[in-house]
């Protein structure tokens, strides 16, 4: 995976038996600093040894989304946010909202692209996996 598709706070797997990391930092050589979840242990890994988590409904439900009519959804009704996101095939389709100031639509696959989506439309969902 490339250096340049991730963002600090982006969960990503190191291929370890602890798969989830979070990236702490990205050099300009491209390594990147990750944090394994478990013991906040630092290290730094280059970016070929790094791969995305693949988004999941068991991702989702562990951060608060909730299934209806085959859609998995999120809403903070008090700021009028909300994501939207069904599956077809392997391929999630995401529709993200934040007031009347911020309206996305795209197709994404891991979790660290649902988190630049939340970034870019300014919603504060802290994904935990």
């Amino acid at each position: 995976m490339e250096a340049k598709k991730l963002m600090t706070g982006d969960w990503v797997s190191d291929g370890t038996a602890r798969p989830y990391c979070v990236v702490a930092g990205i050099s300009d050589d491209g390594h990147i600093t990750l944090v394994r979840q478990s013991d906040q242990w630092k290290y730094q890994k280059h970016h070929s040894g790094v791969s995305p988590i693949a988004l999941s409904p068991e991702i989702l439900e562990g951060n608060d989304f909730w299934q209806a009519d085959n859609v998995w959804s999120w809403w903070n009704d008090e700021l009028t946010q909300s994501v939207d996101i069904y599956w077809e095939y392997d391929v999630a389709h995401v529709e993200v909202e934040n007031g009347l100031q911020t309206h996305i639509e795209t197709r994404i696959t891991d979790v660290h692209e649902l988190q630049h989506l939340l970034s870019v439309a300014d919603i504060d969902l802290d994904i935990k996996l």
